[in-house]
């Protein structure tokens, strides 16, 4: 015998369950609503606050200093195709950055690859963590914030709208 959750005081059978549809197939297109809508809105904001585990850290409480681009780190990663059949290599490049704090010479890979390359020994600006220099980004004001803040509002969005379904008797 199969076994369904239809309603949230008990546990109903495969037969009790196709009653209450045919009897009120708004109230189970709201449950489904709400299933769908909390599973999404928590994968969007579990997947939003674990790419923002870098920036976060450092945008808390940022001290803002200048640093100067001492070379680039290449990064390789590979991807498939979508009928996994084959797989590509993709090449990125990271700045490492070096700053000065009292008289203390830090020295850091950025978490953002870059397209355009600045030259070496250019000068960028550096925000970090007071109480852990090595915790550093360079700053680039308002793309800090991408991609990971949008997609951690839509979670919270489709988190809170889905609650609006909540399953009632």
């Amino acid at each position: 015998m199969l076994w369904m959750v239809a309603d949230r005081t008990r546990i109903v059978t495969l037969e009790e369950f196709k009653q209450q549809l045919n009897q009120d197939p708004r109230r189970i297109a709201r449950q489904i609503r709400f299933v769908i809508g909390v599973t999404t809105g928590l994968v969007f904001l579990v997947f939003g606050i674990y790419i923002s585990r870098p920036p976060v850290y450092v945008l808390g409480r940022p001290a803002k200093t200048s640093g100067q681009i001492t070379g680039y780190v290449r990064r390789t990663d590979f991807v498939w195709n979508a009928s996994h059949t084959s797989q590509r290599t993709i090449a990125s490049y990271h700045p490492t950055v070096a700053f000065q704090i009292g008289g203390q010479r830090i020295r850091f890979e950025d978490w953002r690859s870059v397209q355009r390359f600045p030259p070496v020994n250019s000068a960028v600006p550096v925000v970090y963590d007071p109480r852990d220099p090595s915790k550093a980004m360079i700053d680039r004001s308002f793309w800090n914030f991408i991609p990971w803040a949008p997609i951690t509002v839509v979670g919270i969005l489709l988190f809170f709208n889905a609650l609006r379904d909540w399953p009632t008797n």
